[in-house]
């Protein structure tokens, strides 16, 4: 398929991109840009979100296992503290800038690392990242992927499908553009429209199971939606 993308993507704005969060505080405020009061909302809408997941449906089994899961631009761990590692054996968190993964490892998720609730700490962005193959059960991305050009997004997402387990699902939290795509040259982000998305789920070969809208935001930013995604080519999809 060929790429729809406003941008080119390249070293410059990966570059660029880096070095925006490279001036960013190693704290809640500051990976939420200043917005940390929308942590709590941000983290139940999640909650409320995997639980349809992980709990079981009426005479259903639940169709998701408690085993790893991958914090995508994990940042300080925010994501994997509120939300991962209370619903997972264990959480590996990826993300690029030194600083933060330093101090999600030290400091945030000090006690998640002596009780031994995280694994690998991977210093890479998700351009560059390639899951072990079959190891988890949830893959989580949240407000990072506007930093993948879409080639280079089909390609993650592809590498992601690989990183499954049988039953495993790749979870995407992102914002919504209203009406086009909007591109913030300051930090090297694209903001996508949910069409946009869904091009990009077809393009990737995956099935959405499960979409929702998250709740409780201001109303003069942008619309934050969830999508629980899993591989087309699965024999037995979810429902």
């Amino acid at each position: 398929m060929a790429s729809e993308s406003p941008v080119a993507g390249g070293e410059r704005w990966y570059d660029d991109a880096q070095k925006y969060w490279e001036n960013v505080p190693a704290s809640v405020d500051g990976v939420l840009g200043g917005f940390e009061r929308l942590n709590r909302p941000d983290i139940y809408g999640s909650r409320l979100f995997l639980n349809a997941f992980l709990a079981p449906n009426g005479h259903r089994p639940k169709r998701l296992q408690n085993g790893v899961a991958c914090d995508c631009g994990a940042g300080i761990g925010r994501i994997t503290k509120g939300l991962l590692a209370k619903l997972f054996m264990q959480v590996d968190l990826v993300e690029q800038d030194a600083a933060f993964l330093r101090h999600a490892q030290e400091v945030h998720l000090a006690e998640e690392v002596k009780q031994g609730k995280t694994g690998e700490f991977y210093e890479t962005g998700l351009q560059s990242f390639t899951p072990q193959p079959g190891r988890y059960d949830a893959i989580w991305c949240q407000w990072v992927l506007s930093h993948l050009p879409d080639d280079d997004l089909i390609a993650f997402f592809g590498r992601c499908v690989q990183g499954l387990t049988p039953t495993g699902l790749i979870f995407v939290k992102e914002n919504m553009a209203p009406i086009a795509a909007i591109i913030d040259k300051q930090d090297s982000s694209l903001t996508r429209t949910e069409s946009d998305f869904r091009r990009l789920f077809e393009a990737s070969h995956l099935r959405i199971v499960k979409r929702a809208v998250q709740k409780d935001f201001p109303k003069d930013i942008f619309a934050v939606h969830m999508f629980a995604l899993e591989p087309m080519s699965r024999q037995n999809p979810s429902s």
